[in-house]
């Protein structure tokens, strides 16, 4: 998530890449068990017929063309306003660059805003025709105010003299109004970081009113995007603090592997204050990883496993890649998952010092995975993706910078 950010600001607006959300399943299924059943039958009848049928041993059977490999990616967008520099001027750049990925399946993350999530399904609809967005927006009503009008009136006065036309919100409040910003509360803390990407006088308004205790309305900011026509959709609510995670699953129709395929973007690590259901964050993360690999095991049984998306944890690499929370990173291990880019990535970084959009002080490491589970070797190779520089137009002045703070991986045959 967005290391920019936690990295500027240490105990402020921000958790991301974020909910006090309780962790009930959403689950929404596709998917006809009678049709499955007709499959499954013919198959056996045609079982049935070729013992009857007398073939020469010298003959052999045509077995016809061996099925297509699927190839997966994962890419966080960082369309994240207020959050990633220039996220909505990197829309376009980063909606162009994703119809150029060769991928069969991508799990996309940090693409919170709605007019952000139908512009990619529908600009992406002929390289990427089928797709899947689980809706967990939350209607918040009766929350208790974060904040009292006393403890923010100096605040507020202070961004509406210096920083209402701020790219960089947070950057600024923290350069300008440190010592008003001091004043406040923990609780208020949450609930301002929660609503950082409305309007200013919103953002007050909300906090001290009540509500809003979810970021992006509880949204989740993923996208499963397809070229092969999708089968069974389902999707699973992490609990979590300040921004919704969640976990979308699909299997594909006339997919003779029987893959399952989940897409999920889990906690991070920041210093902003935490008010969730466990001690921190990073206890947060290793339960979101429990839930989900209990919610793999439940889809997918023995079968075929693609577990992608921005886990926000990695393992130490030699000196050129440095650790985040590396205990849960070996949870996936612990799982018999693999992850063919750590395995064979060398000191190549899907968060990367080089990036124009992170910040200084950071690390290289790699954070954004592909896992795979009883899948053929045929895809275990991998390499990153979507690192290019665009140029970008920002006030009218052409900007050169990288598309978004992550890089991609993408895992192929």
């Amino acid at each position: 998530m967005t290391r920019t950010w936690t990295l500027k600001i240490a105990v402020v607006l921000m958790a991301f890449g974020m909910t006090a959300c309780g962790g009930d399943d959403k689950k929404e299924e596709t998917g006809n068990p009678d049709v499955l059943a007709e499959v499954a039958g013919g198959d056996l009848m045609a079982e049935e017929v070729a013992e009857d049928l007398s073939v020469s041993e010298d003959v052999e059977p045509d077995l016809g063309e061996p099925a297509e490999p699927f190839s997966f990616a994962t890419y966080n967008t960082g369309l994240a306003l207020n959050y990633v520099d220039y996220a909505a001027e990197r829309y376009a750049a980063v909606l162009d660059a994703l119809g150029t990925v060769e991928a069969d399946v991508l799990c996309l993350q940090e693409v919170w805003e709605v007019e952000h999530v139908d512009g990619i399904i529908a600009g992406l609809a002929e390289a990427y025709p089928h797709a899947f967005y689980a809706d967990t927006t939350v209607e918040e009503t009766g929350t208790p105010p974060a904040c009292t009008d006393e403890e923010t009136a100096p605040l507020l006065a202070c961004v509406e003299d210096n920083c209402l036309e701020a790219e960089d919100l947070t950057g600024c409040v923290m350069d300008k109004c440190a010592a008003q910003f001091a004043q406040v509360s923990n609780d208020c803390i949450t609930c301002l970081a929660a609503n950082l990407t409305k309007p200013v006088d919103e953002i007050f308004a909300t906090c001290v009113l009540g509500g809003g205790s979810l970021s992006y309305e509880g949204r989740n900011g993923l996208i499963l995007l397809s070229k092969r026509e999708l089968d069974v959709t389902d999707h699973l609510v992490l609990d979590s603090f300040l921004v919704q995670r969640a976990v979308l699953y699909a299997t594909f129709k006339d997919d003779p592997t029987g893959t399952h395929t989940f897409c999920t973007h889990l906690a991070t690590s920041t210093e902003a204050p935490y008010n969730g259901s466990f001690e921190g964050y990073k206890e947060e993360q290793a339960a979101q990883i429990a839930a989900m690999l209990t919610f793999v095991d439940d889809k997918a049984g023995d079968g075929a496993v693609v577990l992608m998306g921005d886990m926000n944890t990695a393992p130490a690499i030699g000196a050129d890649l440095a650790a985040e929370w590396e205990e849960n990173f070996d949870l996936f291990g612990a799982a018999d998952l693999v992850a063919p880019f750590v395995e064979n990535a060398g000191p190549v970084c899907s968060w990367c010092i080089s990036n124009t959009l992170v910040g200084e002080g950071s690390t290289n490491r790699i954070i954004d995975h592909v896992f795979l589970r009883n899948v053929d070797q045929i895809y275990l190779k991998a390499e990153r993706i979507l690192d290019q520089l665009v140029t970008v137009e920002v006030e009218g002045t052409p900007m050169e910078m990288n598309l978004s703070d992550h890089f991609g991986v993408w895992v192929h045959n």
